[in-house]
């Protein structure tokens, strides 16, 4: 009978990689020697870790290779003997699984289907997806720790991979690129009408109390054969302050306004420097409503278009208006005051895209965040006074003309400085091209 197999290298180094003590990793530098790697033996193996690697315990010594004390002692007493866990092609190393093959390939649908679902799946929730298929086929609760993650992980090492994905908001999943195509059609169309610099505006909300999922990285299974980029949805979210801004391809943004879920502030905040420099608005979760929207048209945005047809000299001059499709933001009775303001094309984005075209997403209040949220460290106070005080400190620094250019452009919208001497907007082509496939990939 022939000595026991060695352990592939790539199993050998995955168990390496595994390892969470550090000091351990460094006295497995060794291993990583030809020398090594040449041994053909699992006995020769595990006396040449004994030999090069220092002092190692037989458990520390399993852990390397990706089996237990005890085959390590039965393989020191016996080199020819081979652990019931070997696959007789000697592809697979790692312990029993004790599941089928078609229960782990399961596993791995379930893997990729969630992948493609834009929900990829963590450790934890694979481990208890196991345990789901052994209870349904067999009716036992069988628990699965991270010891067997790590061998089903090490035995499917070329299907599936664990990476660091950035939490997004629930549904937002990708686009088709007709939805993206067919907003700028719209756009490029509208634009046919000589609107000014001034009257291209785009509007959004915004959350003044961060999430503790906001934007942060989780490690995820990927399957590697799905074409589907790896995403996973956040699924926290509180009450907070929101932030109404709106902002010109001009440079210019338009006066803001803060809901407050307060009925009664007025007197708090009246003898601030600061508070006749926003409009306030109250809802009871701080979240925008229809009844904030009729607020926001009516001492916002109907004055500002005004004063602009005033200045230029065109009571009729059109205007477009770019917003996302929450249900506040096409109310009928919302849309119906921007009848009456006479000329108002409002341009909805596709469902579930402003993260990547939506000009206030793309930088604006990634820069309003940063300058809030430092702040905030500087003066937690959770007063209202406090709080506002630092959204108005905030939306100075991200209401820069370079900062509102740079947020266009990043949606695919610039200004060109024609012959006669004035501005025009022009879609960016290449911005268009990288629009689509950051959203369709």
């Amino acid at each position: 009978m022939d000595l026991a197999p060695a352990i592939p290298i790539e199993i050998v180094f995955f168990c390496i990689h595994s390892l969470k003590d550090k000091d351990m990793i460094k006295k497995c530098r060794p291993l990583f020697h030809r020398e090594f790697k040449e041994i053909s033996t699992l006995i020769g193996q595990i006396n040449w870790i004994q030999e090069n690697c220092g002092i190692i315990s037989k458990i520390k010594i399993g852990e390397i290779l990706g089996i237990s004390r005890f085959h390590v002692n039965s393989i020191q007493k016996n080199p020819m003997y081979v652990p019931q866990e070997y696959n007789k092609n000697n592809t697979r190393v790692l312990r029993n699984s004790n599941l089928s093959t078609e229960q782990e390939d399961k596993i791995l649908d379930e893997i990729k289907a969630k992948q493609n679902d834009n929900d990829c799946m963590t450790p934890l929730m694979v481990r208890k997806f196991a345990q789901k298929v052994v209870y349904e086929l067999s009716g036992f609760n069988k628990t699965f720790d991270r010891c067997w993650w790590k061998r089903f992980l090490a035995r499917h090492h070329k299907s599936i991979s664990v990476r660091n994905i950035t939490l997004i908001e629930a549904k937002r999943a990708s686009v088709t690129q007709d939805s993206i195509r067919e907003f700028f059609s719209k756009i490029e169309g509208l634009l046919q009408l000589n609107i000014s610099p001034k009257l291209f505006i785009n509007m959004d909300e915004t959350g003044c109390v961060s999430k503790p999922d906001k934007n942060i990285k989780m490690k995820c299974v990927v399957h590697l054969d799905s074409r589907v980029f790896p995403r996973k949805k956040e699924n926290t979210d509180y009450r907070h302050i929101s932030l109404i801004s709106a902002i010109t391809l001009d440079g210019e943004s338009l006066k803001p306004m803060v809901i407050v879920p307060r009925k009664r502030y007025e007197k708090e905040i009246e003898k601030e420097r600061w508070y006749s420099s926003m409009e306030y608005s109250f809802s009871e979760s701080g979240y925008n409503t229809i009844k904030n929207m009729h607020e926001w048209v009516i001492n916002v945005f109907a004055p500002y278009v005004l004063s602009i047809r005033e200045e230029v000299g065109q009571p009729d001059a059109p205007c477009i208006l770019i917003m996302d499709n929450m249900t506040a933001h096409g109310n009928s009775d919302v849309m119906n005051l921007f009848n009456n303001i006479g000329k108002v094309y409002v341009v909805f984005l596709p469902p579930h895209s402003s993260h990547f075209m939506q000009e206030l997403d793309l930088l604006f209040f990634g820069v309003f965040k940063k300058f809030y949220k430092s702040l905030r460290s500087e003066d937690p106070s959770d007063s209202l006074v406090g709080k506002l005080s630092n959204i108005h400190k905030a939306l100075y620094y991200a209401s820069y003309f370079s900062t509102i250019q740079k947020s266009f452009r990043r949606a695919g919208f610039s200004l060109i400085l024609n012959r006669d001497g004035n501005f025009s907007i022009q879609i960016l082509k290449e911005k268009l091209e990288k629009i689509i496939k950051q959203g369709t990939e």
